[in-house]
């Protein structure tokens, strides 16, 4: 059980998030959900971040690794080949543990950012293929929260700044109705602008984040009252 969100940001990069809580039933763990392959091939960089078992997430993101690197030592443009590429390495994941998979569910983010400043490509995945997203996408037992705030609160032109504020806030109010959601939040600012670059947020740093955002009740009835629209029903007797 997780959260991890991706959102498009205002300069075309890609604000990639996701929990550090890893939960066994036994304990809780607290671990780097958000796999990064930034150095090993010459035409992009590839983050993968997902939600399902935690044995067959970190199979898959390794399978995927190696497909992708073999092709690049192959002398194959893994950018333009891509997207073959993963869903070959996903179709063979689920061909091999199918009883698994069919048990318990899988999803994936995958940002793809090509190397030369452009935007970098934002899929989700649906079993073993590749669903390319504009705007934004989640995947754990937050999703439904997430994209419910999302698509009231989400704007592709708001600041960086203010989207992270947004990211901070929805995995606060996905803590409180969902389980297996904590141990602070990763986040990955890529190729924003042509650049790419860590925002690693600890757990003070998260805790410190969601105590200073409003509740929703102290965001809401104040804007109420100062409404002109709305006055005529707050004074309504």
């Amino acid at each position: 059980m997780t959260l991890t969100n991706a959102f498009r940001a205002r300069n075309g990069g890609v604000l990639l998030c996701a929990d550090r809580e890893e939960n066994d039933s036994y304990a809780k763990t607290e671990v780097d959900k958000i796999y990064t392959i930034t150095t090993d091939l010459k035409s992009c960089e590839v983050f993968i971040s997902g939600a399902g078992p935690s044995e067959m997430l970190r199979k898959t993101k390794e399978h995927i690794h190696r497909t992708l690197l073999v092709a690049d030592h192959d002398g194959k443009e893994v950018l333009a080949e891509h997207q073959a590429l993963i869903e070959s390495s996903l179709r063979r994941i689920y061909q091999e543990y199918e009883t698994v998979l069919t048990q318990e569910s899988m999803g994936l983010i995958i940002v793809v950012a090509p190397r030369t400043p452009s935007p970098p490509i934002l899929y989700s995945t649906v079993e073993y293929r590749l669903d390319s997203q504009r705007l934004y996408c989640a995947h754990g037992s937050g999703r439904p929260i997430s994209d419910y705030l999302a698509d009231r609160l989400y704007n592709e032109s708001m600041d960086t700044n203010v989207l992270k504020l947004l990211a901070v806030f929805i995995f606060r109010e996905a803590e409180r109705k969902a389980a297996g959601i904590g141990m602070g939040n990763d986040m990955w600012l890529i190729h924003d602008g042509g650049k790419t670059c860590r925002e690693g947020l600890g757990w003070d740093v998260v805790e410190e984040m969601k105590r200073d955002i409003p509740q929703l009740a102290e965001s809401l009835y104040p804007s109420w009252s100062q409404s002109p629209a709305l006055e005529k029903w707050l004074k309504r007797t």
